[in-house]
């Protein structure tokens, strides 16, 4: 599985583990939960105090953040596909 960590002044090993989880208490580790909205930015902010963050192809939290992560274009799932996605960054969703 795909997976990006946020954690500030970590090292990561040759095979791509990072060394800030080794051991790390799951429950401690910020990651948005399977299919809710959320915003990678959150995540990064707790990077920045410390505290671990991950998420992967299934907890990215929106589009933007999937797109932004490296999960692919994740705007073709987006209600209207990418041209949709362009009509609300513009002028937003009704209700």
């Amino acid at each position: 599985m795909v997976r990006a960590s946020f954690a500030v002044g970590a090292t990561h090993s040759a095979d791509g583990d990072s060394a800030p989880f080794a051991g790390a208490d799951p429950d401690a580790v910020g990651q948005v939960q399977e299919g809710k909205w959320g915003c990678v930015m959150w995540l990064a902010a707790s990077a920045v105090k410390g505290r671990p963050a991950t998420c992967d192809a299934a907890t990215f939290g929106c589009i933007g953040g999937g797109v932004g992560m490296g999960f692919g274009d994740c705007y073709k799932s987006f209600p209207g596909s990418e041209e949709g996605f362009c009509h609300f960054l513009s002028s937003g969703i009704e209700g």
